[in-house]
């Protein structure tokens, strides 16, 4: 691969192989630039593909343990600026409205991070009321930042989400 690299570098099909093996090799930062140098080349459905990995790729690196808190935040903003900037000529592609969302969600959580994600799973809810991702992760939220069984947030006993969110995925869910 990377003498077909160094030969033909607008090969998208090889960066992106690249790209998948500096993943699977947890050397991320590889991984990511060949993600980019891929999605710089692609045709536009191979670009959403590229632009979802290289938001993946970011996400998995987040969670090394030996990063720093600060290393962790850099990542994160990097992913949810990466995410924004991918959905500009793609805003409806639900791939990566979910990876955004995912990336708000991401370790060191700030104010607002998680109402954002969540903003974001319920517009695509909206939209594709069956979405099985969509709905595990909003269950994931509701029990893991406020302590709920299903059953209490089906009865919208939830406190942290009391807003028209809540709503419809409780409809769903009934």
């Amino acid at each position: 691969l990377k003498k077909i690299i160094a030969n033909e570098s607008n090969d998208p099909i090889a960066l992106f192989t690249l790209g998948r093996i500096y993943r699977r090799k947890k050397d991320f930062h590889k991984a990511v630039d060949y993600f980019k140098k891929c999605y710089k080349v692609s045709d536009i459905r191979n670009r959403v593909k590229s632009a979802d990995q290289i938001g993946g790729t970011l996400r998995e690196w987040i969670n090394v343990p030996t990063l720093s808190n600060e290393e962790k935040e850099k990542i994160k903003k990097k992913a949810v600026e990466l995410y924004q900037s991918f959905l500009t000529p793609y805003p409806d592609d639900k791939r990566l409205k979910y990876g955004l969302a995912k990336a708000y969600l991401l370790e060191p959580l700030k104010n607002g991070d998680i109402l954002k994600g969540v903003e974001i799973l319920t517009g695509i809810l909206k939209s594709e009321i069956k979405d099985r991702e969509t709905i595990k992760e909003l269950l994931y939220l509701w029990a893991k930042y406020d302590n709920n069984t299903i059953k209490e947030i089906i009865s919208g006993k939830s406190e942290l989400f009391q807003n028209n969110h809540t709503f419809l995925l409780r409809e769903i869910i009934k």
